[in-house]
């Protein structure tokens, strides 16, 4: 009886022990190299029929365009490109890409809008893709550059559905993500919004001045495609120019200002003090009978201060509007100093433009993702 109980029991043991191999077995044939797929559904945020938001009095009409999708996956250590799609947008407010190859191994995923296909198909790794520089001259108001930041996946990408960004889906989004993620424009903008003057009751009462040209200077011309944070830099060093001055020629006063947007440009990071990005207006100051006294060129950084006014960064950063008001005051237009025709500002009484700055924040254009 002993006897049979004890084999009974060795029986048991050994079916127990082959049920465990089997069960590691199993785990052992999870297939991490797959394939995966990912479709990407991109939208403006606010905006139920046409990519341009009339509620939005900081966008132009055309800056929320997304004329392309790009979805780029990387290996998780960045060195691989799992796989890779572009694809013209048929839509003027949605964008849809589907069958993006993938693996379902952890990943890195980047989305971008709105960049050339022959970049996309150049990219071998994740670093190479980083390095990549977009011009400004590429720029326009219809094709801004956009990019969402990277996403790292926290376990492989599954075989089956995978979502990312979808409220309704819960714990089956990626990285527990189940907000929607935005696309970041690459670059700023700067508008000239005012310019008037401030003569009453001065020295320069009765005269008026004419503006002449406005220009960007020390205009950032490249940036980065992407940077890892929603919000991160996207600067490079030096790339530096002056932007074509634009003609204006208004004249203006104490009872005739320039009070609508006269002047537009965009303009990629620029944090330099050294340089920085700075506003240019060549103007004359004229009598009341219409004589020309004196013609200046001024010029005034961008948001040099932008901390302390609470904006939250100094000078140019990704993805805000700049909006400029130009005041010509009382020492705006001073007696040349006849000691230094190179110079002619009195060093004692300079010359001064009064400008203020307004930081606003450009739109997001947010995305939805599925993973499937």
């Amino acid at each position: 009886m002993k006897i049979k109980q004890l084999k009974y029991l060795f029986l048991t043991g050994a079916c127990l022990l082959a049920c465990l191999a089997c069960s590691k077995d199993d785990d052992s044939k999870i297939d991490m190299t797959a394939d995966a797929k990912l479709t990407v559904t991109i939208k403006a945020a606010g905006v139920k029929t046409k990519a341009y938001n009339p509620d939005d009095k900081n966008e132009l009409q055309g800056e929320a365009n997304i004329n392309n999708l790009a979805v780029i996956v990387f290996s998780a250590d960045g060195s691989e490109v799992y796989g890779s799609k572009w694809e013209p947008v048929k839509t003027e407010y949605t964008a849809t890409l589907t069958d993006v190859p993938a693996k379902a191994n952890n990943a890195r995923i980047v989305i971008v809008a709105n960049i050339p296909e022959s970049v996309v198909n150049s990219i071998t790794s994740y670093d190479g893709f980083q390095s990549a520089l977009v011009g400004l001259e590429s720029q326009s108001q219809t094709s801004l550059a956009m990019s969402s930041r990277v996403i790292d996946t926290d376990k492989p990408l599954a075989k089956d559905d995978n979502y990312l960004g979808y409220t309704s889906m819960g714990d089956k989004n990626v990285n527990g993500i189940s907000s929607p993620i935005y696309l970041t424009r690459v670059a700023s903008r700067i508008d000239l919004i005012s310019v008037d003057t401030k003569f009453a009751g001065t020295k320069l009462n009765g005269n008026s001045v004419r503006v002449e040209q406005v220009s960007v200077i020390n205009r950032k011309t490249q940036a980065h495609y992407f940077s890892e944070a929603e919000w991160g830099m996207v600067e490079v060093d030096g790339n530096l120019d002056n932007s074509p001055a634009a003609s204006l020629n208004s004249i203006i006063n104490d009872a005739n200002s320039l009070t609508e947007t006269s002047y537009v440009s965009y303009v990629m990071e620029n944090s330099d003090t050294t340089a920085p990005t700075s506003i240019q207006i060549r103007a004359s100051l004229m009598n009341a009978s219409g004589n020309v006294a004196q013609t200046k060129t001024f010029s005034s950084p961008i948001n040099l201060n932008g901390v302390n006014l609470g904006y939250g960064h100094n000078l140019i950063k990704r993805n805000y509007v700049y909006r400029v008001w130009v005041t010509f005051g009382e020492n705006s237009f001073d007696p040349e100093d006849p000691e230094d025709p190179e110079n002619p500002e009195d060093p004692e009484n300079p010359t001064s433009l009064i400008v203020r700055v307004v930081v606003v924040d450009w739109g997001p254009v947010y995305q939805d993702v599925v993973i499937d």
